[in-house]
């Protein structure tokens, strides 16, 4: 769900933008950094706050594990999917990846601009 939701907002806010651009811009927003660092930045000290741990995981820093937070905040997300449909988990994922997407498409636009500039 997070993959369509973050697709259809990139095709029809860069309509201009060739298909394999859009796949590289759409995987630079759903990866398990990007999901990492947006669970990192929920909540006064992110969402691995939250968690609940083993004592192995505890003990090796599995609340800032990347791997984990990224599953952490896939399965929040369908978890409200689940509870209140998709407008409103479309609603949170755009409040939560707007900013990604909108930096990672500059990022995309000044490759563009400098592949172009190079022909």
């Amino acid at each position: 769900m997070l993959g369509v939701v973050i697709t259809t907002a990139l095709f029809h806010n860069h309509p201009d933008l060739p298909e394999g651009q859009l796949a590289k811009l759409r995987a630079s927003v759903v990866n398990m950094r990007a999901l990492a660092d947006v669970a990192r930045g929920l909540g006064p000290s992110g969402l691995g706050a939250y968690l609940l741990l083993g004592k192995g995981e505890e003990t090796t820093g599995g609340r800032d594990k990347a791997s984990i937070l990224a599953d952490t905040l896939e399965a929040l997300l369908g978890a409200i999917y689940l509870q209140y449909g998709l407008d409103i988990a479309s609603e949170v994922i755009h409040r939560l990846f707007d900013p990604l997407m909108a930096e990672s498409a500059g990022r995309a636009r000044g490759w563009t601009g400098r592949r172009a500039s190079r022909s």
